[in-house]
């Protein structure tokens, strides 16, 4: 089956919101298109969204003149993310230097329960 390349950035086509970048909040809504046929986000998409939090955390509190990217991910599935839009949180783990962070995802508008756990490493890119 042929395929055609994004035309935009995967967090704009799956439809990301940063809500606070200083603070890695990042938001989704659940769209046909991004669940798996249980009707949970895919997990592609889950790392996505732990992805733009933790790049958005780093660029707005370690600036620089290139942006960050991630390099590494450990992602804990604790609940299927069901209940849209479904938010993140992040912080770093220790000196913001060493750019360690901790990414939650939670549903019901961040309102609901912890669906996701994910450390990730971040650098500034090439």
């Amino acid at each position: 089956m042929p395929t055609e390349p994004l035309k935009e950035t995967l967090r704009a086509a799956a439809g990301f919101v940063s809500r606070d970048r200083s603070q890695g909040v990042v938001a989704s809504d659940l769209r046909a298109e991004l669940l798996n046929p249980a009707g949970a986000m895919q997990g592609a998409v889950v790392a996505g969204l732990v992805e733009a939090a933790a790049e958005d955390l780093a660029d707005e509190q370690l600036g620089g003149d290139r942006p960050y990217v991630v390099t590494e991910m450990e992602v804990r599935f604790l609940a299927q993310n069901r209940q849209s839009p479904i938010v993140s949180s992040a912080r770093f783990v220790g000196a913001p230097s060493d750019g360690l962070i901790r990414v939650d995802l939670f549903d019901d508008d961040g309102n609901g329960r912890l669906t996701t756990a994910a450390v990730v490493r971040v650098t500034p890119g090439p």
